[in-house]
């Protein structure tokens, strides 16, 4: 994959951060989106290490 980065003051990192809150844009992703599948498995399953 490519990302486009750029650099940029704090401050205009953190009013286009709130911009993103401000649309709704904020959240908290669950254990469904984890890319550690062992954790998921070993839960699903009961199973530990």
């Amino acid at each position: 994959m490519l990302f486009n980065v750029k650099v940029v003051e704090r401050d205009e990192y953190d009013a286009h951060m709130q911009e993103l809150r401000d649309k709704g844009y904020e959240g908290e992703l669950g254990l469904e989106y984890s890319r550690d599948q062992v954790v998921e498995f070993t839960t699903e399953h009961g199973e530990t290490e």
